[in-house]
């Protein structure tokens, strides 16, 4: 009859075995680690493409700009105002100001004598009045182009404020 033993040595097979559960367990505990450092990853990306706006990821999360942009339209308009969003059917402009074409006359009044002058005039003066956005379709643009900060234009908006 065989005896059982509660305290017994372990036999060599028995020792392979238990090195072989403490590698299975630390393999594991290893995976599950890396697996945690991965979702910590994907979450910092995203956290990092909604803070970056435009700069990340493309523009998928546009941040609003700071600077003062001309955009030409076919038309022959111009608008002045801070892009905030351009996709490839629509540019979006807030804060936004256009030339208007005023003619002055001399003593005369001969067409020689007359001069032209521009007058910047902000969005949601008119008579309709619109709000100070503006949706313009990429269709209609020519070319847009950031205004320096000492532009004339730029100059007119800040002494309009």
């Amino acid at each position: 009859m065989d005896e059982i033993r509660f305290n017994q040595p372990l036999q060599k097979d028995d020792k392979k075995e238990v090195g072989v559960k403490k590698k299975k367990n630390s393999s594991f505990l290893i995976r599950r680690i890396l697996k945690l450092f991965g979702i910590i990853a994907i979450l910092a990306i995203v956290v990092l493409a909604v803070f970056l706006g435009k700069d990340f990821l493309g523009g998928m999360f546009k941040t609003e700009s700071k600077t003062y942009n001309a955009v030409f339209l076919t038309n022959g308009q111009v608008y002045f105002g801070r892009l905030i969003n351009k996709s490839d059917s629509e540019f979006k402009l807030i804060d936004v100001y256009y030339l208007q074409l005023s003619k002055n006359k001399g003593l005369t009044g001969t067409e020689p004598n007359q001069s032209k002058k521009f007058s910047l005039i902000k969005l949601g003066s008119e008579l309709h009045g619109p709000t100070d956005e503006l949706y313009i379709n990429a269709s209609q643009v020519l070319f847009y182009e950031k205004l320096r900060s000492d532009s004339r234009v730029v100059q007119a908006i800040k002494n309009y404020k």
